[in-house]
């Protein structure tokens, strides 16, 4: 990353991978390619390390959305992976209530 130019290269970042195998929290990714975060990944990750619907895992994304601007976020993407408590039409619908409850405020 330090030998691209920031102006011409982007990042998009899965932040269930983040919270499940990096040293660093999203925050101090942000701080240290501030702008370069353009998609972020948005999933939930259970106490096994498993995916599960937003909300009702253990990433805080209430703690993550406000650094959007220093992250540079300009799309996000809610996923699900190949774990689903219920089935996958009941998981989209799990999720995207809590960003419409959680996490609109911020996009």
């Amino acid at each position: 990353m330090k030998e691209t130019d920031p102006a011409l290269v982007k990042l998009q970042i899965d932040l269930f991978w983040v919270a499940h195998s990096s040293k660093r929290s999203p925050h101090e990714l942000f701080q240290l390619q501030p702008g370069r975060f353009v998609m972020w990944h948005i999933k939930d990750m259970d106490r096994d390390k498993k995916y599960t619907e937003l909300g009702h895992g253990t990433i805080d994304y209430t703690k993550i959305m406000p650094d959007m601007s220093l992250g540079g976020m300009q799309y996000y993407f809610v996923e699900q992976g190949d774990y689903f408590k219920t089935s996958p039409f009941q998981s989209i619908t799990d999720s995207a209530a809590y960003v419409k409850k959680k996490l609109n405020k911020w996009v």
